[in-house]
């Protein structure tokens, strides 16, 4: 697989929730067509279902297996976003499975500079010390 530009990266490891990253799919392709969709979840949940639905409503996704001896849960998101700068994109968008678009989500990114980390976090549960974790202020 090529590297591209930008992409939307997201993850999920629970089974009840695979609807989520269905419902987001969904909405990345109506919203935002040309984007490519990198979809981390465990090995187990990556079933000939899945990946057959995937392709039928959500042709830029593809499933990946979640990095190897990375914690799950929250934990994950920095690896997996490490893999995903490492290996399929130059741009990784993170977007939660409990989301949808409502409109294109390019032009939120467009004008950043090079090397730039934005994030929102939800009000009320920020945590600084997982930044510092990860060597960041």
């Amino acid at each position: 697989m090529d590297k591209v530009h930008t992409a939307v990266v997201c993850y999920e490891d629970r089974e009840s929730s695979i609807i989520g990253l269905k419902l987001l799919a969904l909405s990345i392709t109506r919203y935002s067509p040309k984007l490519p969709i990198f979809v981390y979840t465990s090995e187990a949940l990556i079933t000939a279902k899945l990946t057959d639905w995937f392709e039928r409503h959500a042709p830029k996704a593809c499933l990946l297996p979640a990095p190897q001896n990375a914690p799950a849960g929250w934990s994950m998101k920095p690896h997996v976003l490490m893999d995903a700068l490492d290996r399929y994109c130059d741009v990784a968008i993170w977007l939660d499975a409990d989301l949808m678009l409502n409109g294109p989500i390019e032009p939120r990114f467009a004008g950043l500079p090079t090397a730039t980390i934005s994030v929102a976090s939800e009000t009320g549960r920020a945590n600084p010390m997982r930044a510092t974790i990860w060597g960041f202020n």
